[in-house]
Order: C-alpha cells, then structure tokens, then sequence
C-alpha cells in the first residue's frame, strides 16, 4: 500500500481518536477546574480540533470528519452552558469580581450564582480577622469543603480576590 494510500486510509480514525481525546480532556477539566469558563482554553480546544479537522478532511475528503468535528463544537457549546457541579458556578462567581466593588455587590454576586432555589447549596461566607471575607464552596461536603476564595476589603471596597482550589 502507497504511502498516500494509508494516509487517507487512517485520516478518519486519526480524527475520530483525537477528537475524542480533546472532548476528554476538556470534560475531566470541566468537572474537577470548569475549564470551560476560561476563553483562552476553549480557543485552544478548538483550535486543535479544527486543525486535527483540516488535516484529516485533507487527506480523506470524508463526510465523517466533518460531521464529527460539528458534533465536537456542538458538544463544546453544551459543556460551557452545562453545569455538573457547584465548582462552575463558584469559580465563575470569583471571575467576576473586581476590584473597587463593595461588599454588598459581592453579595449579590455570589446570591446570582448560587440562589436559594438553585440546585447548589450557598457557599459560606465567614469573616476573618481584617477586612477579609472567606467564602467556603461547601463546608459539609469533604469533596468541595476547601474550596476557597479570599475577597479582601479597604475602606469597605474590593481590593483583591483569591481562588484557592481543593
């Protein structure tokens, strides 16, 4: 068999296999970092699956590799908009906050991230020693019970927010 041959030969199962090794890698880091909340990763994905796509649509010409790589960014679409687990909607929470916010906005961020008739239970907030305010993604639940962020106060505005991950 000719070199071209094999090539488009393995094209398809080539773009099949590594569509299904970045759809992987992207729903593990969903549920353990909700990587899909940052744009840079996401671009990255898709970056690789549309060229893992061109390749494989050059050498083959098949309808299968296109049709697998709309299913892939289909799935994409679906993973960012889905939530699985409170990590999501508490990291998302600590990307919007800003410096120079009050504490009663930060309040109303995490109440639109987490409402009392959501399907998550509310982080905790305690207050330390100083103008920090400690929120605890979910204090019974030893899988998410160390899941931190640090919102640090002056003069009752935002200065600095900290994630720390279990």
């Amino acid at each position: 068999m000719r070199a071209e041959s094999l090539a488009r030969a393995l094209a398809v199962p080539a773009v099949l296999l590594g569509l299904l090794v970045l759809a992987a890698v992207t729903v593990i880091g969903d549920l353990l970092f909700a990587v899909t909340l940052f744009d840079s990763f996401v671009a990255a994905i898709v970056g690789l699956a549309a060229a893992l796509t061109a390749a494989g649509w050059y050498l083959s010409r098949s309808r299968i590799v296109v049709a697998s790589a709309a299913a892939f960014l289909l799935g994409m679409v679906a993973l960012r908009l889905a939530v699985f687990n409170p990590v999501k909607p508490f990291r998302a929470f600590f990307l919007e906050l800003r410096p120079g916010v009050s504490e009663t906005v930060v309040l109303e961020l995490l109440t639109r991230h987490f409402p009392a008739e959501g399907p998550h239970r509310r982080p905790v907030a305690s207050r330390s020693e100083g103008n920090s305010l400690w929120f605890t993604l979910d204090p019974t639940d030893g899988e998410y019970n160390s899941e931190l962020i640090e919102a640090r106060f002056e003069s009752g505005r935002l200065v600095e927010a900290g994630y720390y991950p279990d």
